[in-house]
């Protein structure tokens, strides 16, 4: 049986791009933020990692709620939404 490599690196990355995706950098940290995040997922699913599954699946999601809300707020500025200037 392999080694399990130590996990969590990742999702500590994808928790703090997800935060400045939500405050002012919207898809430039959020997408790696997904990924990152999605990574760490995967592993811990293959049995690769040993790490708390929640802190992934919640900088995943996190990361989906910054760049639901850019592309919320962009559309909402431009005014293709109705409640837009």
């Amino acid at each position: 049986m392999a080694p399990v490599a130590p996990a969590g690196n990742n999702t500590k990355w994808a928790v703090g791009l997800g935060i400045a995706g939500i405050f002012c950098c919207g898809p430039f940290t959020a997408i790696p933020g997904i990924f990152l995040a999605k990574k760490d997922m995967d592993d811990i699913a293959a049995g690769r990692a040993q790490w708390n599954e929640g802190w992934a699946k919640g900088a995943f999601y996190l990361n989906i709620i910054a760049l639901g809300l850019f592309i919320l707020g962009s559309d909402s500025f431009s005014g293709h939404l109705p409640f837009g200037s």
